[in-house]
């Protein structure tokens, strides 16, 4: 498949774009190795020898970076339904890349052409959506992108608490122990932060006691509309669990917690 990808993509370095129509072309694979294989700082390819090196590396350093490049393939694609499909995976691709750049990503992002064809409520094969997996990947600053562009979507609002991945964005979220993604969520509009539409119930509180994060848990105890009196598949509210599990500062935080209403 390696050898398949790097023919196409030499095809379209040197032949033109229109050899992406070809149905055989893997594009995700093209993207991958596209971007895999570029370090943006040094501008050096590791690839298989010296005459791949020094054709790429051509193309890598002339005038057109790799975000204008795929923006013309994108273009080149006269079929609506693909044009959805190929945004979607260029932006899937980018984050799922081991050397993201992210300076890719936000030139991408800030195409109108490119932006209004992607669906971010889309979930995958995988179960994830974009912004699950920006979460679950760790990367804050594709979450900021996602959210600042959200009227710009062709599906908006973005659907937070669709059940991806065996949970919800901000459960995933708490479970990675991302203080700075949480807060994002947090501070969204369309946050439920009493989600529990999943397989153990357990609400971003719950989660949070069982991943021992008392600063989590403050962020949480600080949302208007939190309940601490939800109970999970086993009965237990979030105290109940953090009691069982031996978690005093926890359970301190909890018990002194006062609704906002009060």
């Amino acid at each position: 498949e390696q050898n398949y990808n790097k023919y196409f993509l030499e095809k379209i370095f040197f032949y033109g774009l229109n050899q992406i129509s070809s149905p055989h072309v893997n594009v995700t694979g093209l993207l991958q190795y596209l971007i895999y294989k570029y370090d943006k700082d040094k501008l050096k390819l590791n690839v298989w020898n010296n005459e791949d090196f020094n054709k790429i590396k051509l193309y890598l350093t002339g005038s057109i970076s790799i975000a204008v490049k795929i923006k013309d393939i994108f273009r080149s694609i006269q079929n609506l339904e693909n044009k959805k499909a190929f945004s979607w995976t260029i932006l899937m691709t980018l984050i799922n890349t081991d050397k993201i750049n992210m300076d890719i990503v936000s030139t991408l992002f800030y195409d109108d052409d490119i932006i209004k064809h992607v669906y971010i409520n889309f979930i995958d094969k995988s179960r994830n959506t974009l912004l699950n997996d920006s979460i679950l990947l760790e990367n804050e600053e594709m979450v900021k992108l996602i959210f600042k562009n959200e009227e710009t979507f062709r599906d908006k609002p973005i659907k937070l608490d669709i059940e991806v991945y065996e949970d919800s964005s901000l459960n995933n979220s708490v479970q990675m122990g991302n203080i700075e993604i949480t807060k994002l969520l947090l501070a969204h509009r369309n946050i439920n932060v009493n989600f529990n539409k999943n397989v153990d119930e357990n609400t971003a509180l719950h989660n949070a006691v069982l991943e021992n994060a008392p600063e989590i848990v403050k962020l949480l105890l600080a949302h208007p509309v939190i309940d601490v009196n939800l109970k999970n598949d086993k009965g237990e509210t979030p105290l109940e669990l953090a009691e069982t599990l031996n978690k005093p500062e926890i359970v301190k935080l909890i018990k002194n917690h006062k609704p906002s209403s009060q």
